[in-house]
This record gives C-alpha cells, sequence and structure tokens, in this order.
C-alpha cells in the first residue's frame, strides 16, 4: 500500500517533506533541496566547448508577437 501512495504522489523513498497537523489532517509536504551555486558549478564540465548560439535557436526569425 505504501508503494501505491509513493507513486500516487511522485514520492520517492528518503524523500525529505515537512509534516504539518491541521484541523486533525496530517499535512505532508515535499521539501525540495536547495543547491547553492558552487554545488551547481561543481556539476558543469568548464572544459565543455561553448555551445553555438545558432545550435540552441536556429537561424528562424520571429514567429509571434515578440518584441525585438
Amino acid at each position: 500500500m505504501l508503494s501505491f501512495f509513493l507513486r500516487a504522489l511522485f514520492l520517492i523513498p528518503g524523500q525529505s517533506m515537512e509534516t504539518q497537523v491541521t484541523n486533525n489532517q496530517l499535512v505532508l509536504t515535499p521539501v525540495s533541496k536547495q543547491y547553492s551555486l558552487e554545488e551547481l558549478l561543481a556539476q558543469c564540465d568548464m572544459s565543455a566547448p561553448e555551445v553555438n548560439k545558432q545550435d540552441v535557436w536556429g537561424t528562424s526569425g520571429p514567429v509571434g508577437d515578440e518584441v525585438w
């Protein structure tokens, strides 16, 4: 039964939760880890080549009501 609730609520075992009891109801709220800039940068490959802007955005121009 526990695995049903985990799947239904998109939770994983060991995930941090905030608990609160209000009006005889148990409220569980998933807590997301807050990463520091240093932790995020440590995951980056600083020797990787720079991404070409054209590879990301393509060569097409505006297609809607963009203000350029």
